[in-house]
């Protein structure tokens, strides 16, 4: 659990808000350049943060693998959803 919760690249933030920030910072990013920038945490927990961004759909995924490029979902791919999905994913 503790291997999620702190990362040890951004210290004081967990693993998930920290590669959002990064994601939103230099979105596109390459799945590899994700787990290079956070090469001194658990590259398992990097890549389920990065599953589960996906996943609740705040985070676009293209292609696969290590070149697979990811950004972050614009708050217009949401206008059409009802309010309560975004919040959900949030939460």
């Amino acid at each position: 659990m503790r291997a999620a919760s702190e990362s040890n690249t951004d210290a004081g933030r967990s693993i998930w808000e920290a590669v959002v920030a990064f994601v939103r910072d230099t979105e596109p990013v390459a799945g590899a350049a994700i787990l290079s920038r956070f090469s001194r945490d658990d590259s398992a927990v990097v890549a389920s943060v990065l599953k589960d961004l996906t996943d609740s759909g705040l985070v676009y995924r293209a292609g696969r693998g290590g070149s697979a490029l990811y950004r972050i979902a614009s708050p217009n791919d949401f206008a059409g959803v009802d309010g309560l999905g975004r919040a959900s994913a949030v939460r």
